[in-house]
């Protein structure tokens, strides 16, 4: 009647349950790192213009940066931004 394969594997079904217990684990864990991985790669920081972009000139550019670092006073400022605009500045 029995055979020699009766005691493999005979736990009461206490196996599958840790072995579903197990497969979860690993899912979870496996989910877990990719969840990681994009929230880590989404809060790069992003790089370009702050603010709003306007049809500024770069010559216009760097002498508003230039009179921002105190290189040149504002009467020079005024006097080179008329040359560039073509017209007076406000």
């Amino acid at each position: 009647m029995y055979d020699d394969y009766d005691h493999i594997g005979h736990t009461g079904g206490l196996g599958f349950v840790l072995l579903g217990l197990a497969l979860l684990l690993l899912f979870g864990l496996g989910l877990g790192l990719v969840v990681w991985g994009l929230s880590r790669r989404s809060t790069t920081p992003v790089t370009g213009p702050v603010g709003p972009t306007t049809n500024v000139s770069p010559a216009r550019s760097i002498l508003d940066e230039r009179f921002a670092r105190g290189e040149i006073d504002e009467d020079e400022y005024r006097r080179r931004r008329i040359l560039l605009d073509g017209a007076p500045g406000t």
